[in-house]
């Protein structure tokens, strides 16, 4: 039997429309009932409410020039190919280009350049909780966006946010 609607949509600011779900339980009913097709959705869950579309190395670099930011990216990608030199297992696969390093990076809490995104709502859920520890804002986000909308150049963060819903 389903829950009574315990969510609140509110105005679509800047494209985003924010809901509010007092509990992980409603979201369940809120991407069963509200969002239909949620399957055709790309969906992000992030610790903090107050994060935008940001990956973590956009995070740690608050403040810096573009040429510090290419230097920190640069060390940091070089430290994590050093580091991983005889941890790829008996028979590594062939040399890997750049963006394959980022993406083991990314997946070895190195902070990268990459955004992630999966195809499950309820894994971007278990991200958004992952940590126990408190978001500063108060509220954790999941983040969906229909993918026909969203620009093939999604690094630029060049969406349609008419069709983006952030929860919270």
């Amino acid at each position: 039997m389903s829950r009574t609607k315990s969510y609140t949509e509110k105005n679509i600011l800047d494209g985003f429309m924010e809901v509010e779900i007092p509990s992980w339980k409603y979201f369940h009913d809120y991407v069963r009932k509200e969002m239909l097709e949620y399957s055709h959705y790309f969906w992000r869950g992030q610790r903090d409410s107050s994060w935008g579309l940001e990956t973590g190395f956009d995070r740690l670099v608050v403040g810096k020039s573009i040429p510090e930011m290419k230097v920190f990216l640069n060390t940091q990608l070089s430290n994590f190919k050093l580091s991983s030199r005889g941890r790829r297992g008996n028979n590594p696969a062939r040399e890997i280009d750049e963006n394959e390093w980022w993406a083991l990076g990314q997946h070895n809490s190195l902070a990268t350049p990459l955004l992630d995104w999966t195809h499950a709502p309820f894994v971007a859920l278990y991200f958004a909780f992952q940590k126990a520890e408190p978001p500063k804002s108060g509220n954790r986000s999941v983040w969906a966006i229909y993918p026909n909308s969203a620009n093939t150049r999604i690094f630029d963060k060049s969406v349609d946010k008419k069709t983006c819903h952030c929860f919270k």
